[in-house]
């Protein structure tokens, strides 16, 4: 176990693991982004900010990370901090670009151009050295990140019925390939957040307040409830690479392992460096690692 300092980035609030496992990237709204070598030890700051309302973090399968910057999804060399793109974006739509995210192999993404009242989802193909617009919709308003399937053969988000406060919101799945509606699931609870899909594709995961959130997504409909016995609020949750474990952190100091097949309790962390906001397993299913409110990772040896 190791803890890191991510400097002047404080309330880590998102972590990534590159797909080597080398780099650690932990960012924080609206105030950027530090990439940890773990192998060198040494870091660098990325990026000069972060949006001030939404972040997301991923690492490409070719090692470059990708983060929600004022600019849009921006890519970054996790070695040496500097820019290697900004996009994509579509001009036709509302700006900015607070949340995306793409399959397993990076060949499709999907992003959300929003700027209150209006949003867009659109779905992307990998071209050549960018990317080319597939389908987008318009007519569903999406406040919260998509979620694309590890295949990349569906997209999943949160859509409200209207863009009118308290409207109805359910998740919606989509097909990739033609954007039409596969499949709903209803949500009980008003505030939403970004939902997650399990590395093999048949479960979404939502944390919120003290349950977890989860769909089959061979049946979507009524997601089961999964109560923390810890009595706090979930902050964050990751899948181990095998899709057998849900890692999650909770509002004080501890991550707990559960069995995603039948939500039982295996493991739990207890880490004394704060309330833990976010957590990351890394993809050879190897490390993981939890930021807290206080600017500090720790990372630890995987043993599950």
């Amino acid at each position: 176990m190791r803890v890191l300092d991510t400097a002047d980035v404080k309330d880590v609030e998102a972590l990534a693991f590159s797909p080597d496992g080398r780099y650690l990237a932990a960012g924080a709204h609206g105030r950027g982004f530090v990439s940890h070598d773990l192998a060198g030890g040494s870091r660098v700051r990325v990026g000069p900010d972060g949006f001030r309302w939404a972040l997301r973090i991923e690492f490409e399968p070719g090692g470059a990370l990708a983060a929600t910057t004022t600019d849009g999804r921006t890519r970054f060399d996790p070695a040496t901090g500097s820019r290697l793109g900004v996009g994509p974006f579509d001009p036709d739509g509302p700006r900015p670009v607070p949340f995306f995210d793409s399959s397993a192999a990076g060949t499709r993404l999907a992003t959300v151009q929003f700027w209150s009242p209006r949003s867009r989802l659109i779905c992307w193909d990998a071209a050549g050295d960018g990317w080319e617009r597939r389908w987008f919709v318009d007519d569903r308003p999406a406040y919260c990140p998509p979620a694309v399937s590890p295949g990349g053969d569906r997209v999943a988000f949160f859509a409200a019925e209207t863009p009118d406060p308290g409207a109805a919101t359910h998740l919606l799945v989509l097909d990739a390939d033609s954007g039409e509606p596969v499949g709903a699931g209803s949500y009980p609870f008003a505030e939403i957040h970004g939902p997650r899909y399990q590395p093999g594709g048949r479960q979404i995961v939502v944390p919120h307040a003290g349950v977890l959130v989860v769909w089959d997504t061979r049946r979507l409909g009524k997601p089961v409830r999964v109560r923390n016995d810890s009595r706090h609020s979930f902050t964050a949750a990751a899948y181990h690479p095998s899709g057998r474990y849900l890692f999650t952190t909770s509002n004080d100091a501890t991550v707990t392992v559960w069995d995603a097949d039948n939500w039982v309790r295996v493991k739990r962390f207890d880490w004394d460096i704060g309330r833990l906001r976010s957590v990351a397993v890394s993809p050879d299913g190897l490390l993981a690692a939890a930021g807290s409110d206080r600017g500090r990772v720790v990372v630890w040896d995987v043993d599950v």
